[in-house]
């Protein structure tokens, strides 16, 4: 598995506008973070390696690659399924299968391809009471609701999001999205839960004011 992630908070317009004009329409959308996530799918698809870890990416080193971003556009397309979920079989490139997630958080933005198929999700910690944190936790999963409402409220912020970022990288996995209510799982302390019937483990990192969680099937 490789992951690009970047902060977008400087980007430049003409970046932007660079990277913009590498997309096909339908990969664009109209939040930056979303134009971005697909410019870096786009060349981790050209670089094909599934073994480079976490990278923090360059946006000056990449938006030079607009050119063979946009010819591969233009021959993978940008498929999504129902939900929304990109590339939900996979892109075959030389015959090797390829899976693809994307997220975004409040600036962050991340893209990860797997030989296997995965569910990514990146949440910065958010600033907000923790009475409405306990308020959002009351639709997931009542064991998981019950575990937060015990935290200590110094700790609730961390754990809340990790568990958030968790959950949402599993329903990307399973490619359904929010149509799958989130009372319906839960994630075990361990990170495996069973969603839609079928067993997942889910890996964290800590990103210091971020979590990225990845889903992958068991």
């Amino acid at each position: 598995m490789t992951t690009l992630i970047t902060d977008i908070s400087n980007i430049s317009d003409e970046h932007e506008k660079t990277m913009s004009a590498a997309l096909p329409v339908y990969a664009k959308k109209r939040r930056p973070e979303s134009l971005v996530a697909a410019y870096l799918l786009y060349c981790l698809i050209l670089c094909r390696q599934t073994n480079g870890g976490l990278v923090w990416a360059d946006i000056d080193k990449l938006v030079p690659k607009a050119d063979m971003v946009s010819d591969l556009a233009k021959k993978v397309g940008w498929p999504t399924g129902q939900h929304g979920k990109p590339f939900p079989k996979g892109i075959n490139i030389g015959g090797i299968v390829l899976h693809a997630g994307i997220s975004h958080s409040k600036g962050l933005v991340c893209a990860t391809i797997s030989r296997s198929p995965i569910g990514i999700d990146l949440q910065v910690i958010p600033k907000m009471p923790p009475i409405r944190m306990l308020r959002i936790a009351k639709r997931f999963h009542p064991d998981e609701y019950s575990r937060l409402s015990t935290i200590d409220k110094s700790r609730l912020a961390g754990t809340f999001t990790r568990l958030w970022a968790c959950k949402e990288s599993a329903l990307k996995l399973d490619g359904t999205g929010l149509s799958t209510p989130l009372s319906s799982f839960c994630v075990e302390p361990d990170g495996t839960c069973v969603i839609n019937g079928r067993p997942a483990i889910i890996y964290v990192k800590n990103l210091h004011r971020a979590y990225l969680s990845f889903a992958q099937w068991l």
